[in-house]
């Protein structure tokens, strides 16, 4: 994989590469396997975590199950997230020597939520909101589909 020389590596990204992989949008995974020179179906098992998220993200008072594909900590590629998971320390599947190896097309939530320059709304939301749109109106690539079991 290429390490881009010029990405940000100050300590409050690297920190956040260090713990809480961000969440990529459904159509960034197929940027990510095109970057990588990969098939989406070797990038999501390579990658990629089997993840979900059971909660209301419109405030209405009803819980949604979202299903979503988001990079792995090392160690836990192609595995199903459960509880822990997310709870748990752990590197990036994609920083090697403390340098993003996707920078250039890294997920929305490490450009515009991780380190330093977040947005100031809640992006995790925005992110889950994209996953269930487009979960509802079919335009999940099927590769992904398939990884998600869904």
């Amino acid at each position: 994989m290429e390490i881009i020389k010029n990405e940000c590596n100050c300590p409050k990204c690297i920190s956040c590469c260090k713990s809480i992989p961000g969440m990529a949008l459904p159509q960034e995974i197929i940027t990510i396997a095109n970057h990588l020179k990969l098939s989406i179906k070797d990038t999501l098992e390579k990658h990629f975590i089997r993840g979900y998220r059971d909660f209301d993200i419109y405030k209405n008072g009803k819980d949604i199950h979202i299903n979503i594909a988001y990079p792995a900590k090392k160690g836990f590629e192609n595995v199903r997230e459960d509880w822990g998971y997310p709870l748990v320390g752990g590197e990036c599947t994609f920083l090697k020597n403390d340098l993003c190896t996707i920078h250039k097309v890294k997920p929305f939530e490490c450009k515009m939520v991780f380190g330093c320059k977040p947005l100031k709304s809640n992006p995790r939301t925005l992110v889950l909101k994209e996953w269930d749109k487009a979960n509802k109106n079919g335009s999940i690539h099927k590769e992904i589909k398939t990884f998600l079991g869904i």
